[in-house]
């Protein structure tokens, strides 16, 4: 990939930092284990979405790598996040910023006062519009370069 945009990103590998939003490590732990027992567990997220999580979405999550994957990513990178998440400690996503050494180049935008969905799942039309722009403003930014002159010129 020549570009990646991360919107409210997690910087560690595992289920570790996900664990806050379902009320700490020791309620996720018992999430997961109702989960293995029953199949799936219902959970409803802070914007009132019903899911059932199965024990193999636990066992995926704790299995799971995203920072090697950050920290291998060769391309340009955006991560774009709000100072105000409860769902990510911010200082996780900052974390993110700084988790890609072999980036082309790193930007990161904190947005004042937005929280976990960026406004996608709040009244907040500005932090979704500033998130939407600066994410287009960026992969134009860096994907105009890969597009061929007798493309991008038209018929």
């Amino acid at each position: 990939y020549r570009a990646l945009v991360l919107w409210s990103p997690s910087a560690s590998n595992g289920d570790a930092a996900i664990a806050r939003s379902f009320g700490g490590a020791a309620r996720f732990a018992e999430l997961a284990a109702q989960a293995n027992a029953q199949g799936f567990v219902p959970y409803e997220t802070d914007w009132g979405q019903k899911q059932q999580l199965s024990g193999r979405w636990f066992a995926d999550l704790a299995a799971s790598r995203p920072a090697d994957a950050l920290a291998a990513f060769a391309g340009d990178l955006l991560v774009l996040y709000g100072d105000a998440d409860e769902v990510i400690d911010p200082a996780l996503m900052h974390a993110a910023a700084l988790g890609a050494p072999a980036a082309r180049s790193v930007q990161e935008i904190i947005l004042p006062a937005a929280r976990h969905g960026l406004g996608l799942f709040s009244e907040d039309p500005a932090s979704v519009a500033r998130a939407v722009s600066e994410t287009a403003r960026f992969l134009t930014e860096h994907l105009a370069a890969a597009v061929p002159a007798e493309v991008s010129a038209g018929p």
